[in-house]
């Protein structure tokens, strides 16, 4: 359609071109007389500028041919303004649904929705971005507009309109093949891409992220323990994502399972928070961890004199789970197999090493204690090249107990607490009746062996 041209000329007269005399009545004709007769089952509109008002009065005039064959609409910088008074409800109501205006904004980045024009036009609008700048002169620098003539402003006002179409175009076919194929809405479109792009910047980082861990990795191998030992603790975190909806950061977990350990999201706001790593998982954490949990569970089999008891209890390496304001995972878990799928472990491990503080690692171990969870025994471990030492956090009731062992000594004090803590909210096995009350031991030795052969 060329609605903008409604005379022609003929000699040294300008005439009206029949039924084309303004450009509604071109778009009018043009639709009555091809598009409503062409096969086409469905029907793509891209209009631009003023070219966005004649689908309007199209829209308005022929409302029930259009709603029934028009599949997507994409304006660029659409200009018209829908009078909610005189147009009917269901016209603003198709635009919301079927329509996107993308337009130039120098307030709002790209891809950003800018909500003066939505309520003007009736659909999503999104910004392409500033688009005020000019491009560069030939020799690089920027072309000064303050003596530009009226006519140069024009032109260039011209020309930025135009950029826009060339900014949007690929989004506006990726949009009309997606009506297309799928049946996606405006709203719907938007919000896929709008995720897609959130795991674009999300990857990015994450790739980022990951080398400043390897570059760390590789430090602390060159240092050796001895070096650790004199130098300053680098406790300083590395921050794989600025800011994250919680939920999308769980939905690139899964998509990216076993990608990343050891992260920490600390909440921001409501929705949204930061994730950082203070190293990455080594062997020493695995072994730690998993060593742990499987020692608990082989004195539940003792305890019971039956290698069955081991059916009894889930044994996990890092599960995600929910604490209240954010997810954890512990570098080991233990949950009674009769336990509903989404209850709390009764007994976690949590492992610090050199760049986690003994501050950070408290911290870590009384949210799993909260009030909220219903973990019974919390174990922590901090080792470094002078640090050994372990604390236990055992739910008493109402209360929290805490015991904090240095194990770098040849004899430390005994870490333990009762089996029944690991039954917690089901019933103990028949196997163990009798055994409520029988500790189950940290064995420390073992413990400090583990980590001096890895330091």
């Amino acid at each position: 359609l060329n609605p903008s041209t409604n005379n022609v000329t003929v000699g040294n007269e300008l005439f009206p071109i029949r039924s084309n005399a303004s450009p509604d009545e071109h778009t009018l004709y043009v639709w009555d007389s091809i598009i409503s007769r062409a096969q086409a089952r469905n029907v793509y509109v891209l209009a631009y500028s003023f070219g966005a008002k004649s689908v309007l009065t199209l829209i308005q005039k022929r409302e029930a041919q259009v709603v029934q064959r028009v599949n997507a609409l994409v304006f660029a910088e659409g200009a018209y303004r829908l009078d909610p008074a005189t147009t009917p409800p269901s016209v603003g109501q198709f635009l919301r649904q079927r329509a996107i205006n993308f337009k130039g904004d120098g307030q709002i980045p790209v891809g950003g929705h800018v909500p003066a024009a939505e309520e003007q036009l009736s659909c999503c609008c999104l910004s392409v971005g500033d688009l005020t700048t000019s491009a560069p002169t030939a020799d690089g620098r920027p072309p000064s507009s303050a003596s530009a003539p009226a006519s140069a402003l024009s032109k260039r006002s011209s020309s930025n309109k135009a950029r826009t179409i060339s900014l949007s175009l690929e989004t506006t076919f990726t949009y009309f093949v997606a009506a297309r194929d799928r049946g996606c809405s405006a709203a719907q479109f938007i919000s896929e891409s709008e995720t897609k792009t959130r795991s674009t910047e999300a990857n990015m980082d994450f790739a980022r992220a990951r080398a400043e861990l390897s570059e760390r990795l590789r430090a602390d191998a060159s240092r050796g323990s001895q070096g650790h030992a004199n130098e300053e603790p680098d406790y300083s975190p590395v921050v794989v994502f600025e800011s994250i909806c919680h939920q999308d950061f769980r939905r690139w977990l899964d998509q990216h399972e076993g990608e990343l350990r050891r992260w920490h999201y600390e909440p921001l706001t409501a929705d949204s928070g930061r994730v950082v790593v203070y190293s990455s998982t080594i062997a020493m954490h695995a072994r730690v961890g998993s060593g742990i949990v499987i020692k608990v569970v082989r004195q539940i089999v003792e305890a019971g004199k039956s290698i069955d008891l081991i059916a009894t209890v889930r044994m996990e390496r890092a599960p995600t789970i929910d604490v209240g304001d954010r997810d954890q995972e512990p570098d080991g878990a233990i949950t009674p197999s009769d336990a509903d799928a989404n209850a709390f472990p009764t007994f976690v491990v949590e492992v610090a090493g050199f760049h986690e503080s003994w501050p950070l690692l408290e911290e870590i171990l009384e949210r799993w204690m909260a009030p909220n969870t219903t973990v019974q025994v919390a174990l922590g471990v901090k080792f470094d090249a002078t640090d050994r030492r372990i604390v236990l956090l055992q739910r008493d009731g109402l209360k929290v107990t805490r015991n904090v062992v240095d194990f770098a000594v040849e004899q430390p004090d005994r870490v333990a607490f009762p089996l029944r803590a690991l039954y917690y909210g089901v019933e103990l096995p028949e196997l163990l009746a009798g055994h409520e009350d029988d500790l189950i031991q940290i064995d420390l030795t073992w413990l400090r062996g583990v980590i001096d052969q890895f330091l």
